[in-house]
């Protein structure tokens, strides 16, 4: 609601005579409710007049309760009076007034946020912000370039033509949906290998492809019964263990645990066998040896081991494996199906009390 307040035909007299600087204007009683009724910084401009209406001087109401008024006296040139009871007090038109409205033959100033709905044209520049929307545009007011073609908005435009190509500049391209590439020239597309992605359909790659693998951390193999790979994302497909002078306490043969959330511990289907020795069924996990004569608290061990990924949660294992202390060579196949996702691998020994002792082991993952 706008600051300065009206009401029409207001006018009403003095219940009391007051001097110059009096700034409360008492009414007689029942006229003050033809004045405006004010709150907070809302006011309105009044004349006080004498009866023969020959002393003249305009206040700004600020305050109005019943029938008496609050006032600035002498505003816009005239000067603070004494009246007497029964001179007029009146809600005129002032140039005060008239002045707060905008005038359509001069330059005005809002100093509030307007709100208006324009019928029509409007000619010249507006600075400042408009919010809504137009009813109609033909065209932008200054021409601009879209991969080097002009657009202003007054009709469609196509870009990128066959051969012509995009070029994009920055570390990505923020949207979804299809994003064809066309031309003898290739583009180079780069993905996020941090997080899992997802791109559909067959791709043909003539270059070799660089990033695909994850390593994790080297673990030295030199305490515990145990050394466990976590956090192994649902997308991996093959998973390989690295040996390097790996070995433990005892002869109990060394096995790899997969698992989705646990790690499963029985249900492996396969053998493990070492040098000339008869193979050996495990059953809980992907043996890369067998309880030979060979396997001692001395066995020295290098080499790779990987479970692959064959079908939803059913993975199958090979092994090879090779001893430093001895000339013996150590194969091993199995296969296992999980209650989900492949998340973790551990490497332990069937009896699971061995503790190793030398070595180290890590992993990779694609």
């Amino acid at each position: 609601m706008a600051n300065q307040q009206f009401t029409n035909n207001a006018s009403a007299t003095l219940s009391a005579a007051i001097n110059s600087s009096a700034t409360t204007i008492p009414l007689t009683v029942g006229s003050g409710s033809l004045f405006p009724t004010l709150t907070g910084s809302q006011y309105f401009y009044a004349t006080l007049a004498n009866v023969s209406n020959t002393i003249l001087e305009i206040i700004k109401v600020t305050a109005r309760s019943g029938d008496t008024l609050t006032a600035i006296r002498g505003q816009e040139g005239t000067s603070g009076n004494s009246f007497s009871i029964g001179d007029n007090v009146q809600l005129r038109a002032t140039a005060a007034s008239l002045s707060n409205f905008g005038q359509v033959d001069s330059a005005n100033t809002w100093s509030q946020t307007q709100t208006a709905n324009i019928v029509g044209n409007v000619t010249g520049n507006v600075t400042g912000n408009i919010t809504g929307n137009a009813g109609t545009a033909t065209k932008l007011a200054a021409t601009k370039n879209i991969q080097g073609v002009a657009f202003d908005g007054s009709s469609d435009i196509t870009v990128a033509t066959a051969g012509t190509g995009i070029s994009v500049t920055g570390t990505s391209i923020a949207n979804t949906g299809v994003l064809s590439f066309n031309g003898a020239t290739g583009a180079t597309i780069g993905v996020d290998l941090t997080t899992n992605q997802t791109i559909a359909g067959n791709k043909t790659f003539t270059n070799n492809v660089v990033g695909v693998l994850k390593s994790g951390t080297a673990v030295a193999s030199t305490s515990g019964t145990s050394i466990d790979f976590t956090g192994i994302p649902s997308t991996a497909k093959r998973i390989t263990l690295m040996f390097t002078g790996v070995s433990t306490s005892g002869s109990s043969p060394i096995i790899i645990q997969i698992g989705s959330g646990s790690v499963t511990t029985t249900g492996y289907l396969g053998a493990a066998n070492v040098g000339g020795a008869t193979a050996q069924n495990l059953t809980t996990g992907g043996g890369i040896e067998c309880a030979a004569t060979a396997t001692t608290s001395s066995t020295v061990r290098h080499g790779s081991s990987q479970w692959f990924n064959i079908s939803g949660s059913t993975w199958v294992f090979s092994s090879v494996v090779g001893y430093s202390n001895t000339a013996q060579m150590c194969t091993g196949g199995s296969s296992v199906t999980l209650s989900g996702s492949l998340d973790r691998v551990r490497i332990t020994t069937v009896n699971g009390t061995d503790t190793f002792d030398a070595g180290s082991v890590n992993i990779l993952w694609e």
